[in-house]
């Protein structure tokens, strides 16, 4: 598909799917399957202390000037904004994920004590149930990872005392200790972040699996209450006194058969005495 031709020098948003540079619809399916499995990867990353090796800026071969030692320190200073900006977004995940998985948690006690678990609604939710929890746990996994605590380069001490004398000040030394911390600071930056991205993913994923499964899971709870009600209703319609003198006329009635049976075998024996005609 052909760039579309610039015409200002703002960046505007992207167009509709088969517009824009992004490609049609099956090719951002194909992107998103290519780098799905990534995002299962990313709680599982090995955790690094520290970033890859960086080279050491460059000794300044003329006296720097203060708009060059200026914008080195704004370069530090965005890498520090990106750093608060990815931590508080991975707090914010956190609390989403604290909230989510009380919610999923319920869902699951709630399955777990239906009687009749043969329907396939019970199934069928209960699958969906068990994959979005698992897929919560990754991302609470990846979320937790992200807001530890991780180390952070700065200038500190040692770039002013050296051997308990302070150093004199050299702009070319200050500035290539702001591009190095900038550097390495980037780097632990983008190693957070990928935590981060993949707990939005999982989260996302987890959301969609229980969206799913409440469908089956609202049918199992209405087939539920339906039960309740009918065996409420079957009780409400029985008469507890009525109930006890049908259950006292059926012992009766067993007795008085067992006294026939008595009388009827004395009578046979030819045994003298009382029989059951004379007790009426």
């Amino acid at each position: 598909m052909k760039a579309i031709p610039q015409k200002t020098y703002t960046a505007q948003p992207p167009l509709f799917l088969g517009r824009g540079s992004g490609g049609g619809f099956f090719n951002q399916c194909y992107r998103i399957m290519c780098g799905l499995y990534r995002v299962f990867w990313y709680p599982f990353l090995p955790y690094n202390p520290r970033p890859e090796a960086i080279l050491d800026p460059p000794e300044p071969k003329t006296k720097l000037s203060k708009e060059t030692l200026a914008q080195c320190e704004k370069i530090y200073e965005r890498t520090e904004t990106t750093r608060k900006f990815v931590e508080e977004k991975a707090r914010a995940t956190f609390g989403i994920v604290s909230f989510l998985a009380p919610l999923i948690g319920a869902g699951f006690v709630f399955l777990l004590t239906q009687s009749d678990k043969r329907e396939a609604t019970y199934t069928i939710a209960l699958v969906l149930t068990t994959i979005s929890g698992f897929l919560l746990l990754l991302a609470f996994i990846s979320i937790a990872r992200a807001v530890g605590v991780k180390e952070h380069m700065d200038l500190l001490l040692d770039s002013v005392l050296e051997k308990d004398q302070f150093r004199n000040y050299d702009a070319a030394r200050y500035a290539r200790g702001l591009l190095y911390c900038a550097s390495w600071n980037g780097g632990m930056n983008a190693h957070v972040a990928q935590f981060v991205r993949g707990g939005h993913i999982l989260i996302s994923l987890s959301v969609l699996f229980a969206f799913a499964g409440s469908i089956p899971l609202g049918m199992t709870y209405a087939e539920t209450a339906r039960a309740e009600a009918h065996h409420h209703d079957d009780l409400a319609k029985s008469d507890p006194v009525a109930d006890q003198v049908a259950f006292l006329h059926r012992d009766l009635a067993a007795m008085h058969a067992d006294l026939q049976n008595l009388e009827r075998q004395g009578a046979e024996k030819g045994d003298v005495g009382f029989t059951f005609s004379q007790c009426k």
